[in-house]
C-alpha cells in the first residue's frame, strides 16, 4: 500500500514569511517536481489569491482547494468571455466592410 498524493498547506508554508510570487512559484516547481519523480499525485490547500491557484496550476499540481479562495465579485466587472469565434470576428467584420463596399 501506498500514497496516492502528498500535498502541502500554503498558510503553513508561508506563516511568518513573505515570498514573491516568483519565490513561491520556485517552491511549488520543486515540491511538485520531487512527487513526480516519486510517483506521487501532489495537491495544494490553504489556496487565498489567485496568483497562488495559477502558480499551482503551472507548477502541475493535481489537486487544488479552492475552499479558502477570495472571492472574485470585485473582478467581475473587467472579465469577458472569448470564443474561439473572437478570434475570426475581426476578419468576419473586415470581410463584411469589403463586401458592403463592393456592392
Amino acid at each position: 500500500m501506498g500514497f496516492f498524493a502528498i500535498g502541502q498547506d500554503l498558510d503553513v508554508l508561508l506563516q511568518n514569511k513573505s515570498l514573491e510570487d516568483a519565490q513561491l512559484l520556485q517552491a511549488l516547481e520543486t515540491f511538485a517536481t520531487k512527487a513526480e519523480q516519486n510517483r506521487q499525485g501532489v495537491y495544494l490547500f490553504g489556496v487565498h489569491k489567485t496568483s497562488q491557484l495559477l502558480a499551482a496550476t503551472a507548477a502541475g499540481y493535481d489537486f487544488i482547494d479552492l475552499d479558502r479562495l477570495d472571492p472574485i465579485e470585485s473582478m467581475t466587472s473587467k472579465l469577458r468571455r472569448y470564443d474561439w469565434e473572437q478570434v475570426y470576428a475581426p476578419k468576419v467584420q473586415e470581410a463584411l466592410g469589403e463586401t458592403e463596399q463592393e456592392a
